[in-house]
């Protein structure tokens, strides 16, 4: 079983360093960005997207989702924008009001 977090750029980018705490860590995991998760999110007139009422619906999309190598801010893009690198080789950009959703495995003691 797992659950879902969504992420900003910038909280994405901060969950990725190596001095994160590996609670919070999001290397290592699958994520994918939210946009790409059919009828998962809504965007808001100013066209940010918003944290889904109901995060368990990426459950049924987990095929689609990559492991997360590394989350950097972008180069020669819009101020704001990170990019994931996955393991696989490819990549996501997420502009400023864009999520990055990732699992989260739900660890029992």
């Amino acid at each position: 079983m797992s659950m879902f977090d969504n992420m900003t750029p910038g909280e994405a980018v901060a969950a990725a360093q190596d001095d994160m705490p590996e609670y919070m860590r999001i290397t290592g995991l699958k994520g994918l960005a939210a946009e790409r998760i059919p009828l998962y999110t809504t965007r808001t007139r100013a066209g940010n997207l918003r944290k889904p009422e109901q995060p368990w619906n990426a459950h049924g999309h987990l095929d689609r989702f990559k492991e997360i190598e590394r989350v950097a801010w972008a180069n020669d893009t819009d101020p704001g924008t990170a990019e994931v690198f996955y393991a696989d080789g490819t990549t996501d950009l997420l502009r400023s009001g864009d999520l990055l959703c990732v699992e989260r495995p739900i660890v029992r003691d």
